[in-house]
């Protein structure tokens, strides 16, 4: 049974024109590269924005994917 929470890839995938906001909660570099796998796999770079108040996780996107929209980080 599925808690609810849908995984990123199959979010993209059902909602092929949908803008999307991915907030990263977590200050994991590992989790940060991998969401952005996950937009680039989905050819959904257009229409995903990745933010995060942990600075490194947004630079951790900027320097993994730059093709990929980011937030300012807090600090920023």
């Amino acid at each position: 049974s599925r808690s609810g929470i849908v995984p990123l890839a199959e979010l993209l995938h059902a909602y092929p024109a949908a803008r999307v906001i991915v907030e990263v909660k977590d200050d994991s570099m590992d989790l940060a590269r991998a969401v952005a796998d996950v937009v680039l796999a989905a050819s959904a770079v257009g229409r995903v924005c990745v933010g995060s108040f942990h600075r490194a996780v947004v630079r951790t996107v900027r320097t993994h994917a730059p093709e990929i929209t980011t937030s300012a980080a807090e600090p920023e």
